[in-house]
Parts: structure tokens; C-alpha cells; sequence
């Protein structure tokens, strides 16, 4: 063979080896593709079951009677989540929908105010599935920092999603024992983990409202309450507070300043028990607050003997109480001073005891005083 033609022979072979190595590297890498769930919650406001309401088919409701009680305020919560989980097929790092799950969740709680044990009763309904959202198993799982928590019913154990499907089951808490003069936080959360064959699976947690367990009332047992929810004296007619002479103007007239403190519809009060803070209260509020002239009152002071007192003898009576977080002299709008009998501020610190302890009112703890209209 001649050399031109070698040659020609070799440039050849070259080409072709260039563009072997050309189209190696020009090929378009497989692309990754992954599976995956990913969920999300919204919380949405419950419908309360009155006998003014009739719920639609397939509405959730809780369960709250037409007669309230503080006992019920107290310890009642009810939470209604919508939940959901997409199907996704990741591709390169970019998400492609490929369907999804929605479903509510109806969370109710009722504590015991007398004991230390309560339920709590879950309903997942609601059930929607669209594309490939098909074949989607929830595992569940409760606990409380606190108290221990054991499941009953369809939701103790994992439960598939299937269009219209419901699932309902309870969870019972448990605090033991509380020492006594000791409280304690229970704070109750919730895990769905959502599995679905050939795709990496995803969570859905959400906690709950924290309740309180105290034994820390004077003659009860421990109990346990939602400390944030308030409380109101004279909750289905107004406060015995109402009809004691003197001090039933001055709280009247407190409760109409800027912030309605104490007033239902309006701010709440909150309790102290710190003696040395009431103490500085009282003193702020009453210390520069002078006596009528002449010693008219607006009763018959009867005399007593010194160092003594009675029913009758003069008394300042502030509101907000100085018993209250808002009592002294932090908001002077809304302060109210008032001379009456301290037989008159007597039986309202009495009526106040007697409205904190069954309600289980702690220190720092929100309530409302119903004085009437």
C-alpha cells in the first residue's frame, strides 16, 4: 500500500476514534429520580355542637354543651387540623406532583379537674385521594412530657388511607401521683408518619394545648386544668360580688376604665400569691388615698377598742385587687379606690377564695369577674 493511501487510512480511523470519544462525552448523564411523601398541616376553627347549631354531613364537630360550666372552660380543648401529604417524584432535585392525601383531624381533650388521669378522643376523616396517593399507611404515636399516654382503638395502631375512610380511637393520659404543694406540666404531641411502598416516607407532628396538674388546692385532690383558659365568677349570671354592699360600686367602676380589667369581653385579671407583692399592691394603691372629711363614710362607723377593729371599720378597697398581677398602681386609668366596711372587703376576699379553689385559679393563672350589666 502506498504511502498516500496509509495515510489516508490512518486520518480515517483518527476521525472515527474522534467521534467515538465525541459522543462519550456529550451523552446525557440518567437523571436521579427520587420518591418521596412531603405533609403539611393547617389548624382551622372547630364548630362548636350548640342547640343552635345543626352540623352538615361530614362537618366535624366538638363536643360543646349548651350550658357552659368553669369546670368545663377549664379543662375543655378541641382542635381541628387539616392535614396532607403529597406524592412527589423528585427528578433531578425538582419536585413533580404525582397526587396526594388530604384528610382532617379532630383533636378533643377534656382534663379532669379532680384527678390526674383524662382522655382525649381523635378522628381522622375527611379522607381525599388524588392521582397516586393510593397505598398510603399512617403509623401513629402519642406521648406527654409528664404524663404517660396509651392509645385504644383504630388510631393505636398504623391504618391505611382509602377515599372516605374514617379512623377513630382515644388516648388516655396519666400524671400518677402529684405531691402535695407540687404542680406539674403535661404536654401532650402527636406523630403521623406517613409510609407509602417505594417512596421515603414523611411526618406529620403536631403538640398540643399544655395542661396543668397541681395538688397544690387547700381540702381537693390534685386535678388538672388548661391554665391559659379563664375562668369566670358569675359565668351563667353574675359574681356574688355583685350584691356586697360598697365594693360592688368600686369594682363596677374599675372594670369600666380603658381596659375593662377583669370585666368579661374585656382584659382578664391574674392572680398573685406572693404575700410581700399584695402587700406593695395594697400599699400603692391605698396609701395616699385620703379619708372623707369629717369621717362620713356613707355608714355607721361603731367604735372599737383600740388596736381593735369590727365589721364596720373603714377599709380601702382597690380595684384591680391587689391580689391581681394589674392591682397597685401600674394602671392608674383604670384604678379604683373606695372606702367601705371592712366587713364588705372581708366577704369579697371570701367570695374570692371561693371562686379560685374550685377552679383551681393559681398564681398567675387569667380569670373574669361577672359583675353584670
Amino acid at each position: 500500500m502506498s504511502y498516500t493511501k496509509r495515510a489516508a487510512a490512518s486520518g480515517l480511523a483518527a476521525f472515527a476514534l474522534l467521534g467515538t470519544c465525541t459522543a462519550v462525552a456529550t451523552a446525557a448523564p440518567a437523571p436521579r429520580v427520587t420518591y418521596e411523601l412531603k405533609t403539611s398541616v393547617s389548624a382551622v376553627s372547630p364548630q362548636a355542637a350548640t342547640s343552635a347549631v345543626t352540623p352538615k354531613a361530614g362537618q366535624l364537630v366538638c363536643g360543646v354543651p349548651v350550658v357552659r360550666t368553669n369546670d368545663f372552660i377549664r379543662t375543655f380543648k378541641c382542635e381541628t387540623v387539616n392535614a396532607r401529604i403529597d406524592v412527589l417524584k423528585i427528578v433531578n432535585g425538582a419536585p413533580q406532583y404525582e397526587g396526594a392525601a388530604t384528610f382532617q383531624i379532630q383533636d378533643e381533650m377534656r382534663l379532669d379537674i379532680r384527678q390526674t388521669t383524662w382522655k382525649e378522643h381523635l378522628t381522622v376523616s375527611n379522607v381525599r385521594l388524588v392521582g397516586k396517593a393510593s397505598g398510603i399507611t399512617i403509623t401513629p404515636a402519642y406521648s406527654a412530657g409528664g404524663a404517660s399516654a396509651k392509645a385504644s382503638g383504630a388510631i393505636a395502631h398504623a391504618f391505611a388511607l382509602s377515599q372516605g375512610s374514617k379512623h377513630t380511637g382515644t388516648v388516655t393520659y396519666n400524671a400518677g401521683a402529684i405531691v402535695k404543694g407540687k404542680k406539674k406540666s403535661v404536654s401532650p404531641s402527636h406523630t403521623f408518619t406517613g409510609t407509602k411502598a417505594g417512596y421515603s416516607p414523611a411526618k406529620l407532628a403536631w403538640k398540643f394545648e399544655t395542661a396543668r396538674c397541681d395538688n397544690m388546692v387547700g381540702g381537693r385532690r390534685a386535678g388538672c386544668v388548661f391554665p391559659a383558659h379563664a375562668p369566670i365568677d358569675g359565668l351563667n349570671g353574675v359574681s356574688s360580688m355583685a350584691s356586697i354592699p360598697f365594693v360592688n360600686a368600686n369594682m363596677k367602676q374599675g372594670q369600666s376604665g380603658p381596659h375593662h380589667f377583669g370585666k368579661p369581653g374585656g382584659t382578664p385579671l391574674h392572680r398573685i400569691t406572693n404575700q410581700t407583692a399584695i402587700d406593695d399592691n395594697r400599699r400603692l394603691a391605698c396609701a395616699k388615698f385620703p379619708r372623707p372629711a369629717g369621717g362620713r363614710y356613707g355608714w355607721v362607723v361603731k367604735p372599737a377598742p383600740p388596736g381593735k377593729t369590727n365589721s364596720t371599720t373603714p377599709s380601702c378597697d382597690e380595684y384591680p385587687f391587689a391580689s391581681s398581677k394589674e392591682g397597685g398602681n401600674k394602671h392608674p386609668a383604670d384604678q379604683k379606690m373606695k372606702w367601705v366596711p371592712k366587713g364588705s372587703n372581708d366577704a369579697q376576699g371570701r367570695a374570692l377564695n371561693s371562686f379560685y379553689s374550685p377552679n383551681r385559679v393559681l398564681d398567675g393563672d387569667p380569670y373574669y369577674i361577672n359583675m353584670g350589666p
